[in-house]
């Protein structure tokens, strides 16, 4: 998969089926619409390109920005595991975010893409002040020669929509916004010092200095996997969330018990942790004899919950 950051990076040797989003997550309902840009692209012998945006638009129109579901590096990485030919990762600021929709399908989908099809999703909309629509895309598609195609959305029981998944993530509600999706919700961030207090206990944890803006999930103990980034090794993980009330913590921490691997060295590694079922509500204990008796419960429900998994 090729990636352009700049237009004057963009070389193309073939016409393109272009998507266009944000695809924050690559969730189940965009990984339905790119399956059909693919078969399209395939029978129209093009490249199937995404023009996805970085930052998120709404984060300089709006200043408003969306807690990530997938981190740049991680929406590229699942954006060629569902066989995109090429990524136009646009950079957004105040000029672009006012670029009239008709002049951004000449400069960029004519000009630079040799555009053949437009795939877009339901009711999307682009341009200044989002004046750009399916028609739009038709009427110049006519002068241009490329087809727009509309592509209804996707969804089953659980809307798969990138706001849905975060607020069921922001719940805790890790299996339904896995079926969201289409894997488990994840974190990544750089492991730190903490307090310690784990080791003394004998559950050492890797405490993780999270990649800003990332969706949180709700305070609370869940199971789960932590990753080493470098060396792709996966361990089964007590996670964590939240301020530790038995010791009066104040402020929020994410940190990992991995199980068995009590010698394992994280500092300064960078990791992942994945969540696959919330175990309970974070919780003051009398004691910490009451709290080492609810850590070794929450560690064997872990272990029979990755162990099925």
């Amino acid at each position: 998969m090729r990636v352009f950051r700049n237009i004057d990076e963009i070389v193309t040797n073939r016409p393109s089926t272009v998507v266009i989003g944000v695809f924050d997550g690559v969730h189940r309902g965009h990984q339905a619409l790119l399956q059909e840009a693919k078969n399209i692209a395939n029978l129209s012998d093009t490249d199937l390109v995404v023009i996805t945006f970085d930052p998120h638009p709404r984060s300089v129109i709006f200043n408003v920005n969306p807690p990530h579901l997938a981190s740049l590096p991680y929406r590229l990485e699942l954006l060629e595991q569902n066989q995109v030919d090429v990524v136009f990762v646009l950079p957004f600021d105040k000029s672009r975010s006012k670029q009239s929709a008709e002049d951004f399908i000449k400069e960029i989908l004519v000009d630079k893409l040799q555009v053949k099809n437009v795939i877009i999703g339901e009711n999307f909309r682009f341009g200044y002040k989002a004046l750009g629509d399916i028609a739009l895309l038709e009427r110049t598609g006519k002068k241009f020669n490329y087809t727009t195609i509309e592509i209804k959305k996707f969804s089953s029981d659980e809307v798969w929509s990138s706001t849905n998944a975060r607020k069921l993530i922001e719940a805790g509600e890790m299996t339904k916004a896995a079926e969201v999706l289409g894997r488990l919700p994840r974190v990544c961030g750089e492991v730190v010092h903490g307090d310690h207090r784990g080791r003394e206990l004998g559950y050492p944890t890797a405490n993780l200095k999270v990649d800003e803006n990332s969706c949180l999930p709700q305070a609370g103990i869940y199971a789960g996997f932590l990753t080493n980034e470098l060396t792709k090794e996966r361990f089964a993980a007590a996670i964590s969330a939240g301020p530790n009330a038995t010791f009066d913590q104040q402020h929020l921490s994410l940190e990992a018990y991995v199980l068995d691997e009590t010698e394992i060295d994280l500092y300064g590694k960078r990791v992942t942790f994945e969540f696959l079922k919330k175990l309970r509500n974070s919780e003051k204990f009398d004691s910490v004899e009451q709290l080492l008796d609810q850590m070794g419960q929450d560690v064997a429900e872990t272990r029979r919950l990755t162990s099925e998994h």
